[in-house]
């Protein structure tokens, strides 16, 4: 029910969005679209780089492992704000992902979280 409310919403909101944007509303629908755009190819590098070493369950472990990039990516694509938020709390809320000596955070910036 939630997936079929938030593009009807994000439709009716984007009215009111760009009266108060205006032209602006366009940039920020154009960069999120490329965001999206970049992260679902970065996405699929991965997954192809993951899925080569593995067998059996690992690899379905690598398609789970890329699936909030993927959703995320598909939200920030989708033009609204509510998908927009949506997907940045998706990505925010991501738990560490473990590699095989350390764990590495989706939203590390120059080392820092």
């Amino acid at each position: 029910m939630i997936l079929l409310l938030l593009p009807l919403l994000d439709a009716v909101m984007l009215v009111p969005i760009a009266r108060v944007l205006g032209p602006w509303l366009l940039v920020w629908l154009a960069a999120a679209a490329l965001i999206g755009l970049l992260m679902l190819r970065q996405a699929r590098d991965s997954m192809q780089r993951q899925w080569a070493g593995r067998q059996g369950w690992a690899r379905m472990q690598a398609l789970l492992d890329n699936q909030r990039t993927v959703l995320s990516g598909l939200l920030l694509i989708w033009p609204g704000l509510f998908s927009d938020v949506a997907a940045c709390l998706l990505l925010a809320t991501a738990p560490p992902v473990t590699t095989e000596n350390s764990f590495e955070y989706p939203l590390v910036v120059s080392g820092r979280r």
